[in-house]
C-alpha cells in the first residue's frame, strides 16, 4: 500500500487573501497519479483549508479510498494513523459541497446564492448540478441501513416541535457511528419565491455496534422553518406540504416523511431586548441615555412606544436611572441598568453595566512650595537643580 499526503497550505490562501483556484497546488495531482499508475492500493490523504478538484484522481481504480481532514490540533497524526491502520472507524461528515471544477461557480466577487442569468446557484440550497462530493457526504468501514421513517405530527404551525424518527442498522462488519441528517423542501412553495432545494434542518450522530439497530430521533423547532420576507422585511412562512429528508447525506436520502404548514401566524411577542447607553465608564456627576430596541417573534422591530417600559439599577447608589433611561453616575463602583420591556403580556429585558471612575482631575501642583498649575495644561515638566555640596 502507499500512502500519498498531499494538502494546502498559507500559500494558498489566507485570511487576507483569497484563492483563485481549487486545484491543489504545485504537482500534487500529478503527483498522485504517478503513485497510483505503479501501485493498485494507493491512499489519499489531503490537509486543505477547504474543497479541492479532485475529478483527475478520485475514481481511479488503483485509489480505493481519500481520507480528507481539515487544519487539526497536535494529535492530528495519530488520529489520521488510528483510521489508516483501522482502529477507529471513520464517521465524519462533509461540511460543504465539494464542486467539480471552479467554472462551476459565479465569480468570486458575486456573492448572489440562486443563480440565474446564465449562472449556477451555490451551495446545496441553489447549485442544480453534478459535483464531486455532496454537502454531508463521508464513507465508512461499515454500513447502514435505514428503515420506519416517522413523524409525530403531520400538521404543524411555527409554534410547533416535531419530531422525526428513523431505525438504523449496523449492516456492516464494524463497530461505526452514522450521521443521521434531516433536509427540508417545501414543494408547495410558489416558483416565484424560489425557495431552495433543500435546507439542513437537523442532525444527529449515533453509535451503531455490529448487527445491532438503534432508534435516532431529531427534534425540530417549526419557529425554524422560516424564510426571509424581504417586502416586509420580517420572518415568514409558506404554507403547504414540508418533506422532510431522512439520509446520510443531502444525496443519499434514504426515506421522507411530510408535514402540512396549516397557520403561517407568529404570535406577536417580543423576543429579545437589547439595552444601551453608548459608554462603559463615566465620571462622576455624569449622565447618559439608554437606547432601547426590541425585536418581536418575526424579527421584526417592535414600536416601542406600544410597550410598558421600566428602567433600574442594581446599585443605585454608584448609577441611577429614572423612568426615561437617563443613567446618573452617583458614586464609584460598578452598576448594572436593566430594561424591561412588557407587550402583549410577555416581559422581556435586556441590560448593560457601566463603571462609575473617580474624578482624576488634578487639583493641585506644587514644586518647591510654589503652584505650577495652569489651566488647559495637561502635562508637565521639571528639572531640578543639583544641590550643592559642603
Amino acid at each position: 500500500m502507499a500512502v500519498v499526503f498531499v494538502g494546502t497550505d498559507e500559500n494558498t490562501a489566507t485570511e487576507e487573501a483569497d484563492r483563485l483556484t481549487l486545484q491543489l497546488p504545485g504537482n500534487q495531482v500529478n503527483l498522485i497519479k504517478a503513485v497510483a499508475s505503479v501501485n493498485k492500493n494507493t491512499i489519499v490523504v489531503m490537509q486543505t483549508l477547504g474543497c479541492v478538484e479532485v475529478e483527475e484522481f478520485k475514481d481511479l481504480e488503483n485509489i480505493p479510498g481519500i481520507l480528507w481532514t481539515g487544519y487539526n490540533g497536535q494529535a492530528q497524526g495519530a488520529a489520521i494513523a488510528k483510521i489508516l491502520f483501522g482502529d477507529v472507524t471513520p464517521g465524519g461528515k462533509l461540511n460543504a459541497t465539494w464542486y467539480k471544477t471552479v467554472k462551476d461557480l459565479p465569480a468570486i466577487t458575486d456573492y448572489t446564492l440562486r443563480g440565474g442569468e446564465g449562472k449556477n446557484g451555490r451551495t446545496l440550497w441553489y447549485f442544480a448540478k453534478p459535483v464531486s462530493y455532496e454537502f454531508g457526504y463521508g464513507l465508512s468501514y461499515t454500513t447502514f441501513e435505514y428503515s420506519n421513517f416517522r413523524i409525530d405530527r403531520t400538521s404543524i404551525t411555527p409554534a410547533d416541535r416535531v419530531r422525526v424518527s428513523v431505525d438504523v442498522k449496523n449492516t456492516g462488519k464494524y463497530d461505526g457511528d452514522e450521521v443521521v441528517q434531516i433536509y427540508v423542501s417545501t414543494p408547495d412553495s410558489p416558483a416565484s419565491a424560489q425557495r431552495p432545494i433543500k435546507r439542513l434542518k437537523g442532525f444527529q450522530r449515533v453509535t451503531v455496534p455490529i448487527g445491532q439497530t438503534k432508534t435516532v430521533s431529531v427534534d425540530i423547532d417549526c419557529n425554524d422553518l422560516w424564510f426571509w420576507n424581504m417586502e416586509a422585511d420580517k420572518i415568514s412562512y409558506d404554507a403547504g406540504r414540508y418533506v422532510f429528508e431522512i439520509g446520510s447525506s443531502s444525496k443519499d436520502i434514504r426515506g421522507k416523511v411530510t408535514a402540512t404548514m396549516t397557520s403561517t401566524e407568529l404570535k406577536p411577542e417580543v423576543k429579545v431586548v437589547v439595552a444601551d447607553c453608548g459608554v462603559s465608564v463615566l465620571k462622576v456627576g455624569q449622565t447618559a441615555q439608554t437606547k432601547l430596541t426590541a425585536a418581536l417573534m418575526d424579527d421584526s422591530f417592535l414600536d416601542l412606544s406600544k410597550a410598558e417600559i421600566t428602567y433600574s439599577s442594581n446599585n443605585a447608589s454608584v448609577l441611577s436611572v429614572d423612568a426615561q433611561g437617563v443613567i446618573s453616575a452617583r458614586s464609584q463602583g460598578v452598576a448594572t441598568v436593566t430594561a424591561s420591556v412588557k407587550y402583549n403580556g410577555k416581559c422581556v429585558s435586556g441590560s448593560y453595566s457601566v463603571k462609575v471612575m473617580p474624578d482624576l482631575a488634578l487639583g493641585e501642583l506644587k514644586v518647591a512650595g510654589k503652584s505650577i498649575l495652569k489651566a488647559g495644561v495637561q502635562e508637565y515638566s521639571f528639572i531640578r537643580k543639583a544641590s550643592s555640596s559642603a
